[in-house]
């Protein structure tokens, strides 16, 4: 999003469809367009005022979706169900690719 208001293209789009993770971050930026006072035009001012360093801040909304966003495993830790779940559906994926990858032959 950010390289897209940079190159000053977020703003020529009618529509934005997403699927899977990419819906997380298309409703994130519905949801600052609609929170922003200016509109559409305020979120792409504040992304391009965004410095490219990564020591400087960035605006708030970009800085609370990247520090408090876990849509894969929203309680973290070692023992919550989210991190398991996660970690079962990774290794049973894993799982499958090798046993695909072993039988090809």
């Amino acid at each position: 999003m950010q390289s897209l208001a940079r190159a000053a293209l977020l703003d020529k789009f009618d529509y934005l469809s997403t699927v899977s993770g990419g819906g997380y971050l298309g409703g994130w930026l519905a949801a600052w367009t609609h929170w922003n006072k200016d509109g559409l035009a305020g979120v792409v001012s504040e992304l391009n005022s965004a410095s490219a360093s990564k020591l400087e801040t960035e605006p708030d909304a970009v800085f609370y979706l990247r520090n408090f966003s876990n849509y894969l495993t929203p309680q973290t830790g070692l023992f919550s169900a989210d991190s398991w779940t996660l970690g079962a559906i990774y290794l049973r994926n894993l799982l499958l690719q090798l046993d695909r990858a072993c039988c090809r032959f």
